[in-house]
């Protein structure tokens, strides 16, 4: 893990202050949100041979996927979602499907509210976004404290899925590494 030399601890104690007691609220439904790009081009990871060193056959393509995703830390939903880029469009594609995904809960009174955690991207704040949210008042933005990924739940999916399942891969074009991730997600 990284140590952040520009981490706020205030802002840090803060943030757990108000979300460590609204996990335990039932009716509020907590979920993280992020975003991890991965490559056709492998990364060796970790080898244990005996005798020789270890060698990952590649393709040579730099090309790759973005996976935009969302997780509740109590319940365990995970809403996942590719894409070619990360970019305006996909993000406000990705708050869609995940609001027409909650809003049936809020409907059938599973829950009553439901909060999105962020990190600070720069898509994350974009116009479009922010405005399409405000027509859901069940639905709440809330920004993690910047240089704090640690506090972002979702990053430890995407460091399995990084350690675990991709690692020494090697994929042939974007489409096989986008069923490989479906897999991986079913």
């Amino acid at each position: 893990e990284y140590e952040f030399t520009k981490r706020d601890k205030e802002q840090r104690k803060q943030f757990l202050e108000k979300i460590l007691p609204v996990l335990k609220d039932a009716a509020i439904d907590v979920n993280f949100l992020d975003e991890a790009r991965t490559k056709l081009h492998p990364k060796p990871g970790y080898f244990w041979t005996k005798n020789a060193r270890p060698i990952v056959k590649t393709n040579c393509s730099h090309a790759g996927v973005t996976i935009k995703g969302s997780v509740n830390p109590i319940s365990g939903e995970a809403i996942l979602e590719t894409y070619d880029k990360n970019d305006r469009a996909s993000h406000f594609d990705f708050v869609k499907k995940f609001i027409s995904i909650k809003e049936i809960a809020v409907k059938s009174g599973v829950v009553k509210q439901v909060l999105l955690i962020v990190d600070n991207l720069s898509v994350h704040k974009v116009v479009e976004v922010r405005e399409l949210i405000s027509q859901y008042p069940w639905l709440n933005l809330i920004f993690q404290p910047t240089y704090s990924p640690d506090l972002n739940l979702i990053e430890w999916l995407w460091g399995f899925l990084r350690r675990k399942k991709l690692n020494g891969q090697s994929f042939v074009d974007l489409d096989e590494l986008k069923q490989k991730l479906g897999v991986i997600f079913r």
